[in-house]
């Protein structure tokens, strides 16, 4: 009898993370892919009112926890994008003070 192991890469483009921005207006949650030890790249709606050099505060989530890193940073680059499927996207660059890591 033989058995078959399948080993499952992660991939770097699938978000470990989750993240909750509080902006003035409402309360947005984006997926959150980890660039460095001090960088966050994410997606959300681009009603969130951020703009480049912004602070921005909220709470950093994994996707198996319950638990969750409050944060402060600043936007370092905020990118419109266009999409078949979503019309309202943009793309945040979020640098911190401190390591997410």
């Amino acid at each position: 009898m033989s058995a078959a192991v399948f080993v499952r890469k992660s991939s770097p483009k699938i978000p470990k993370f989750y993240v909750e921005l509080f902006d003035s207006e409402s309360v947005f949650l984006a997926s959150a892919q980890l660039i460095g030890k001090r960088v966050l790249r994410f997606i959300v709606d681009s009603k969130v009112s951020y703009k480049k050099g912004d602070g921005i505060h909220g709470r950093l989530y994994g996707l198996r926890s319950k638990l969750f890193l409050p944060f402060v940073g600043i936007v370092r680059e905020r990118r419109e994008l266009q999409s078949k499927f979503y019309t309202k996207l943009c793309e945040l660059v979020l640098e911190s003070e401190e390591d997410f890591e």
